[in-house]
């Protein structure tokens, strides 16, 4: 694979992504710093590691890739996407999940207003604090709030679940909230794995669904690692990054990916 370093634009970078993107191979991105965006409307199963804090629309579309992201997000993570996964260990700003079709969404630290806005399939995993608006329209899919959820919650949804602590105020004209059965419980245990959250008290959470419930949809699945991209750059508002390709390779710091 032929290689080279040279200014890179959020543009070029996904280019490039696009150009070596075969299933298994795995790209790292370094020192990203706001750059809007980023590994958009992937399908093939490759793995691309975000070290930096990336801006709005990381993984827009995904539609195969599994992505981490090492440090916090922007605006509309993960939007309209389809299947895949996105794993975020920061926090995300507002529209996280928003369109969510399918795949799985797992966010580490706190996320913005109207998480999971309009979601049709998929699951949504919040470990801490949702601020106001989570599950705002709401079709289909899970959506998990393993701490705070601000505001009301599934404002006009017309199916799928939200998993919140019980007391969560929610649209009572077109959801209604009941205690975890068995089952439920056992998914919750499971979305909270997700985020690396061991020990969980069914019952202090509840179930908010749709008075017309539509159902859960399933998440996504790995990949392995073979290559890696390297982006580089310093100052602010996105810098000029320099991109390295490379056949092989150890994985990135940070470990393998989920």
């Amino acid at each position: 694979m032929a290689g080279g370093d040279q200014g890179a634009t959020s543009e070029e970078v996904n280019r490039l992504i696009a150009k070596h993107a075969r299933p298994g191979v795995k790209f790292t991105l370094e020192d990203v710093r706001g750059h809007r965006a980023v590994a958009v409307g992937l399908s093939s199963r490759v793995g691309v590691v975000v070290d930096g804090e990336a801006g709005d629309f990381l993984a827009a579309f995904n539609a195969g890739a599994m992505v981490v992201a090492k440090g916090s997000v922007g605006r509309c993570l993960g939007y309209g996407m389809t299947a895949g996964a996105v794993q975020v260990v920061g926090s995300a700003g507002e529209g996280a999940g928003a369109y969510l079709h399918g795949g799985a969404l797992h966010i580490f630290g706190d996320a913005g207003a109207f998480a999971g806005m309009r979601m049709a399939g998929g699951e949504l995993v919040v470990k801490d604090n949702a601020k106001e608006g989570a599950g705002a329209g709401m079709a289909g899919g899970e959506l998990a709030v393993l701490g705070a959820a601000l505001g009301t919650v599934g404002a006009g949804m017309s199916g799928g679940a939200i998993f919140a602590r019980a007391g969560t105020t929610f649209d009572s004209a077109c959801a209604h909230s009941s205690k975890l059965d068995p089952q439920g419980a056992a998914r919750l245990k499971a979305l909270a794995a997700a985020v690396k959250v061991a020990a969980i008290e069914p019952s202090e959470y509840v179930r908010i669904a749709a008075l017309a419930d539509a159902g859960p949809a399933p998440g996504g699945e790995g990949a392995t690692a073979a290559a890696h991209v390297k982006v580089s750059g310093a100052g602010a508002s996105p810098p000029s990054p320099r991109v390295t390709v490379s056949k092989g390779g150890a994985d990135p710091p940070g470990g393998a990916l989920p």
